[in-house]
């Protein structure tokens, strides 16, 4: 139990330190990839059900309900989310973006119209 009380307490911290900033992405900057082999292993996997995007893990339990029309995989714990008509053909009117933490629960509302993954614990939201 105690754990569990620390995992929230970290959660906590981490959802008070995040935020989305207009700073340039890796690739804009000219920084250097990120290898992707480094990074933690994948702890969810998308499932769809009636159309709709939640997560499952690695023991096939449904751990975010299908709630959303489009999402990323989770870097740094996060994970961006879009809800309406998603990709690079619809209208701001028409799809919104914010980011998820591993529960599902918003850790930047879905307001904006476009996102870029998290990086080295940077967001960047348009």
């Amino acid at each position: 139990m105690g754990s569990k009380l620390r995992l929230a307490e970290v959660t906590l911290v981490a959802v008070l330190s995040v935020s989305c900033s207009p700073q340039k992405s890796p690739q804009e900057t000219g920084a250097a990839k990120t290898d992707e082999t480094l990074q933690e292993p994948t702890k969810f996997f998308e499932v769809k059900v009636g159309g709709k995007i939640g997560f499952i893990n690695r023991s096939g339990q449904l751990v975010i309900n299908p709630q959303f029309d489009e999402a990323g995989k989770f870097r740094e714990k996060i994970d961006w989310v879009c809800l309406g008509k998603c990709g690079y053909d619809s209208g701001p009117e028409e799809s919104k973006y914010g980011f998820i933490d591993e529960s599902g629960r918003y850790i930047v509302n879905p307001t904006y119209d476009h996102v870029w993954p998290f990086y080295e614990g940077l967001g960047r939201c348009a």
